[in-house]
């Protein structure tokens, strides 16, 4: 969660989940639960956020990749952070 002045401006959160590629059963991270507050845009809070829940991921460990999904229009937002 990212705060200013003690008020939460953002979150991004994430579960392990499990899912079938070919016959292979896969651990990964589902990104969700990403917000920002119309106030603390701009800011890069997004992109410190999702460095986070990356970091966060790692130091999980056994997750074979972080998987958010989107729509179209909100691509180039998720792209900006990396």
């Amino acid at each position: 969660m990212a705060r200013i002045e003690g008020r939460v401006v953002g979150h991004v959160g994430w579960a392990r989940r499990e899912i079938a590629v070919g016959t292979e059963i896969v651990a990964i991270a589902g990104v969700g639960g990403v917000l920002i507050s119309a106030d603390a845009r701009g800011l890069r809070l997004g992109g410190e956020l999702m460095g986070c829940a990356e970091q966060s991921m790692r130091d999980r460990g056994h997750l074979a990749f972080g998987y958010l999904g989107c729509r179209e229009q909100v691509v180039p937002i998720y792209a900006s952070c990396g």
